[in-house]
């Protein structure tokens, strides 16, 4: 169980000869941590009993996302070994080979659909970060500037996963919804990302060296 990993034995691991945990399940680790760190950004910013409302749903926003990406940390090494179950079931008679073919298909659907809510949710994480930008105070400016990147990490290792198992899954209908819905996942990161370098730019006299 990643969850109950010390940071300690969760490095260890992704550094071991074992597949899993792997870059899909550290992805979804480093968007939670940047999710955190924009949740302290605002919660420095603005004390307990001095929150605007509009700030309290936004924390509340970013601890749901990292809730779910740690949760994904978990399913995406799931996902993973029972792709590897399908390739190692029996294969010697005409039917023991279709078997074998539709599991590993159905694995792969899990494995590219878990990564790709990892993406969904870094992406989130990373929209939050641009409003998170304008009302931080600029003592915490670089925690929430680690949380963006942490977020923007997550996310391009949630899309690296999608397509390495995209590229084997046969199902053309599968492929096309899939493909839809990375497009208008991209876009709106990019629309993100755009706006919360714009804002860095603007509030970092050092910004040559940051981005």
């Amino acid at each position: 169980m990643i969850r109950k990993f010390s940071v300690d034995q969760f490095i260890e691991c992704l550094a071991s000869s074992s597949p899993t945990p792997g870059g899909g399940s550290a992805g979804a680790i480093g968007g939670a941590i940047g999710g955190a760190l924009l949740s302290m950004a605002l919660n420095i910013s603005f004390k307990a009993d001095s929150k605007p409302e509009e700030i309290a749903r936004l924390i509340q926003k970013l601890r749901l996302d990292s809730d779910a990406l740690k949760e994904l940390a978990e399913q995406d090494s799931k996902a993973y070994d029972v792709v590897m179950a399908g390739f190692k079931m029996p294969k010697e008679s005409p039917e023991q080979k279709e078997a074998r073919k539709a599991a590993i298909q159905n694995a792969l659907k899990i494995a590219a659909d878990v990564p790709f809510k990892t993406a969904s949710h870094c992406s989130s994480v990373l929209a939050a970060a641009v409003e998170v930008f304008k009302v931080c105070k600029s003592s915490c400016f670089s925690d929430a500037y680690s949380g963006f990147y942490f977020a923007l990490a997550g996310f391009r290792s949630g899309m690296a996963n999608v397509l390495i198992n995209l590229s084997s899954i046969k199902d053309p209908d599968y492929k096309s919804e899939l493909e839809n819905k990375l497009s208008s996942l991209k876009a709106d990161f990019e629309k993100s990302y755009v706006e919360g370098i714009k804002i860095l730019k603007e509030k970092s006299e050092y910004i040559e060296f940051l981005v």
